[in-house]
């Protein structure tokens, strides 16, 4: 079967830019690719049924594919048009173990694109007809290098993303075994006392020591926007879901 009409259907993510990556690799596949905005259904339709007006939307396109970003459609959607369109949703940087919400999106579609691989077996035996793992990797428009000479941005290994959740911050212990480490991105889950806080705030990962002048820039996510200022002779990779 050929995809040519697509519709995604997620939020607009200003912040990280996800679904406009997304959106802008896809139409390179699926040039007539639409966007279903669902947060901007809901505030439209606010004193009415937005459900009504997000199915009609997909009804009124009649699309090869739904495309979903994580569980953005309403459940109630989804149980509508799975069994008259092709379904898909995919869902990066998951819970171990996955969460029963998502369990029950999951059970729906006809594919579940995933970034982390060692959650296939478990989406599996949990009832997931076909997880299928899906590579996320860096966007060479806007992860890329940008001189500067300031030190603060010098390390081996730079951290984007939150590195506040245990398995995080042990996976970051175990990298500044072997390499100098810097930690960037949202604090909103760091735990402890201010003084860890305004660590994180600056870049250092509490305890570990001051990095060189180049590093390895890991993105456990597509949250970050790597036109921030790194440090010179930096290479770029992805590291999935960690």
């Amino acid at each position: 079967m050929r995809v040519s009409k697509v519709i995604f259907i997620g939020k607009s993510k200003k912040k990280s830019g996800s679904t406009r990556f997304m959106l802008k690799g896809l139409r390179k596949r699926a040039p007539r690719a639409r966007f279903l905005n669902v947060p901007r259904y809901r505030k439209r339709y606010v004193w009415s049924n937005c459900k009504k007006h997000i199915h009609r939307r997909i009804t009124s396109y009649d699309p090869d594919l739904v495309l979903i970003f994580s569980q953005d459609i309403p459940f109630e959607v989804l149980e509508k048009i799975k069994a008259r369109y092709l379904t898909a949703i995919y869902y990066h940087d998951g819970y171990n173990p996955p969460g029963e919400k998502l369990l029950r999106y999951a059970r729906q579609v006809d594919y579940f694109f995933l970034t982390n691989k060692t959650q296939i077996g478990l989406f599996r035996e949990a009832g997931v007809r076909n997880p299928i793992f899906c590579l996320e990797g860096c966007d060479a428009g806007e992860h890329r290098r940008v001189p500067s000479r300031n030190r603060k941005w010098a390390a081996q290994v730079a951290f984007i993303g939150k590195p506040g959740a245990p398995h995080r911050v042990e996976l970051l212990k175990t990298v500044n075994r072997s390499f100098e480490l810097k930690a960037w991105g949202g604090i909103g889950r760091v735990s402890g006392s201010s003084a860890r806080r305004r660590a994180f705030t600056r870049g250092n990962l509490p305890g570990f020591g001051t990095p060189p002048i180049s590093f390895l820039a890991v993105t456990p996510t597509s949250k970050w926007r790597a036109t921030s200022r790194i440090g010179p002779g930096t290479r770029l990779a992805a590291a999935g879901s960690c």
